[in-house]
């Protein structure tokens, strides 16, 4: 498996600094296919400003009745995931059938 990049940057590791970076942070599906932007500002009133999306996935969201995976990701030049290598590969063994 090619190697992506090793280290998620120490300002995209909490809700708080996500925001203070002012960086664009979108939500995909592994089903359904959709792209969503998150408002990082609503989230962080729901669960707090050092909660962190790296290594995080919830049930679809942005399709009703989609059975997929939300992977959250964030732009730096282009689209990035906030997951290790580690993580990745451990949902790509285990994605739904």
């Amino acid at each position: 498996m090619a190697k992506r990049s090793a280290l998620i940057p120490a300002w995209a590791m909490s809700l708080d600094r996500l925001i203070a970076s002012k960086v664009r942070v979108m939500a995909s599906c592994t089903r359904c296919r959709e792209f969503r932007d998150l408002d990082l500002v609503a989230l962080r009133e729901r669960v707090g400003g050092e909660f962190s999306l790296v290594n995080r996935r919830c049930p679809c969201r942005l399709t009703p009745g989609c059975k997929g995976w939300n992977r959250f990701h964030y732009m730096h030049g282009v689209m990035r995931p906030l997951s290790d290598d580690d993580t990745w590969a451990r949902w790509l063994i285990h994605r739904e059938r």
